[in-house]
């Protein structure tokens, strides 16, 4: 009699493992993508941005001041 085999043992999927982290720290940096997006985006077009109150900022004759209200 021969003795049983031994079970096989299935690799890890690492790359499903990579894709998820991956996919985890881009949805944990979004917030902070945002904010540095809003202050690149006011400060080309040379507009203040703060938490607390509303500034004007026209980019090509459009007022687009309430748009840029940091959301942290």
């Amino acid at each position: 009699m021969n003795p049983p085999p031994f079970p096989v043992q299935k690799r890890f999927p690492w790359i499903l493992y990579w894709i998820v982290l991956v996919l985890i720290v881009l949805v944990a940096f979004a917030p902070v993508g945002s904010v540095v997006a809003c202050g690149l985006i006011a400060n080309a077009h040379g507009c203040r941005v703060d938490e607390g109150s509303v500034h004007p900022c026209m980019i090509n004759g459009k007022d687009y001041g309430q748009r840029f209200i940091p959301l942290v």
